[in-house]
């Protein structure tokens, strides 16, 4: 998505039975990091992901 100061990046983590967002990060860099990130989140919130 495009910002005021350049492009911001999204990763979001969708569980797939309730389809509800479990975990997202947002960053300028685009880099693994990003996605690694929104997975610990979505682990934090839903215990039942190894």
């Amino acid at each position: 998505m495009p910002a005021k100061t350049g492009w911001l990046y999204l990763a979001v983590v969708i569980a797939l039975f309730s389809r509800a967002v479990i975990g997202w990060q947002l960053a300028d860099p685009m880099r693994a990091e990003l996605v690694c990130d929104a997975v610990i989140m979505a682990q934090a919130r839903r215990e039942c992901l190894p």
